[in-house]
């Protein structure tokens, strides 16, 4: 990469040196022969020794490494100067059409025709060698300057030949319109191509994707089995690199290492086909439903985990939180099931890039805990799930409330009864109601709200007498 930027350099250098020299031949044939082309001619050049220097900080600048103005680099710098030169182009094929207008209005009468066909055939013999150089050398390099500088050059060769032609043909005759004519058609040649530079270098600045590029890659990408959907891909051109940016996502649970390795491997891929691509590739996060099985996965790789439930998945920020329960066997120690949680947590970071918090509650299979269980009968209690049954809309009836106490918490069960024909989601929402103005009105731990339909009168006298047979 550095050698091809100080080529450039060196080519840029050469090419500056001999327009110089170019430019000082047409001075003393024009002081010679008094001929207004010739004066025209030294006029362009100093034009071009203008844009030729500015190609040449334009290199140098864009050889810079990036900084914190510019993140991606000085790439465009080419671009823009070749921009620049397109139109300076422009202005002299304006220049050429307006003085082939003006030698068929008046005729210009030149002296010294064997001095100024002499020079001019040096300074155009001058210009094929570095049309020729420069063409190569853009080629060569990839360089939209250099670029500029060849078109540049062989609008000098277009002016060059005919204004030769013409000195040779004004020698024999006095015709005029044969120059005007070779001078039109050249040009609009010329035009052509400061029209093609204009639209190449302004696709750069505007970060025109290169055509076929973003499909190639594309291709590339889908082909790698690791590979499970290519989201997107955007290419754009900086000088004469790229810059590529993939977000795809991969088809099984691997982890950062894994997945860090199938990246590197996708870039290599395409820098075997672009080799001065910058490449950035973007791992998306699984989807919820992806990181369920994930943790199903992960978690029932050790043989103590007899089951894995309650699993609650959370975004925030880009950031995933998780809060599950592990069954453990009961016989294990204290200490390996904390190993086997910290295994678990280290495991799933590993799987999911983004995870930020993460609670694993460990149980036993069968856990079996001392509690206290006594029927409500506090009447400050009753009451206040009274005023939960009349306060929150659609509740039917309450009733079986027990306090359950055991390890310092306290848990409320009840049943509510709903109408028959009570949406779920509604009913939900009533449930969600209840256990929120009981949490806050009685501070209890949790509550467990059981949900059931409203009976009948006599599906309750029925249930009733049922209950009361003898066995």
């Amino acid at each position: 990469m550095i050698s091809n930027s100080y080529g450039k350099l060196r080519a840029a250098s050469v090419i500056l040196i001999s327009v110089i020299i170019v430019t000082i031949v047409k001075a003393i044939a024009a002081l010679l022969t008094g001929s207004l082309i010739l004066k025209t001619e030294t006029f362009d050049s100093i034009l071009d020794i203008l844009n030729i220097v500015m190609v040449y900080f334009a290199l140098r600048i864009s050889m810079a490494p990036p900084d914190v103005d510019h993140h991606y680099g000085h790439g465009k710098t080419e671009s823009l100067v070749a921009f620049i030169e397109a139109l300076f182009i422009v202005i002299i094929v304006v220049v050429i059409l307006y003085e082939a207008v003006q030698r068929v209005i008046n005729p210009i009468l030149i002296v010294n025709h064997v001095i100024g066909i002499s020079l001019i055939t040096l300074t155009t013999l001058i210009d094929l060698a570095l049309f020729i150089y420069s063409r190569r050398t853009s080629i060569r390099y990839l360089s939209p300057a250099l670029e500029a500088c060849s078109i540049n050059m062989l609008g000098d060769i277009s002016r060059s030949i005919p204004e030769l032609a013409c000195l040779v043909f004004i020698a024999f005759s006095n015709l005029y319109l044969v120059d005007v004519a070779v001078s039109i058609v050249l040009s609009i040649i010329l035009a052509r191509e400061a029209y093609r530079l204009l639209l190449k270098s302004s696709g750069i600045l505007l970060d025109r994707a290169p055509t076929g590029v973003a499909e190639k890659i594309s291709s590339i990408v889908s082909g790698i089995e690791a590979v499970e959907d290519v989201k997107h891909v955007r290419v754009r051109s900086l000088g004469n690199r790229l810059q590529v940016d993939v977000s795809l996502s991969l088809r099984n649970d691997y982890s950062i290492a894994e997945a860090h390795g199938i990246a590197d491997h996708i870039e290599d891929k395409i820098k075997s086909v672009y080799t001065d691509a910058d490449v950035t590739i973007h791992i998306e996060p699984p989807r919820k439903a992806d990181i369920e099985t994930i943790i199903r996965n992960i978690v029932s790789k050790d043989q103590n985990v007899k089951n894995v439930h309650s699993i609650r998945i959370y975004t925030s920020r880009g950031r995933v939180a998780l809060i599950f329960h592990v069954e453990l066997d009961p016989s294990i120690s204290l200490n390996e099931a904390h190993r086997i949680s910290e295994e678990i947590e280290g495991n799933l970071r590993q799987a999911i890039p983004n995870l930020g918090f993460i609670s694993i509650h460990m149980e036993t299979s069968l856990e079996r805990t001392e509690a206290t269980l006594r029927e409500v009968r506090d009447e400050k209690i009753a009451k206040t799930i009274e005023e939960a049954r009349m306060i929150v809309q659609g509740v039917e009836e309450i009733h079986e409330a027990v306090i359950i106490e055991s390890k310092g918490m306290k848990l409320l069960t009840l049943h509510l009864e709903l109408k028959p024909d009570t949406p779920l989601k509604e009913a939900h929402r009533i449930a969600s109601s209840i256990e929120a103005y009981l949490k806050e009105k009685l501070g209890v731990d949790e509550v467990d709200i059981h949900l059931e339909p409203r009976k009948s009168l006599n599906q309750k006298v029925e249930a009733e007498n049922i209950s009361g047979m003898d066995p």
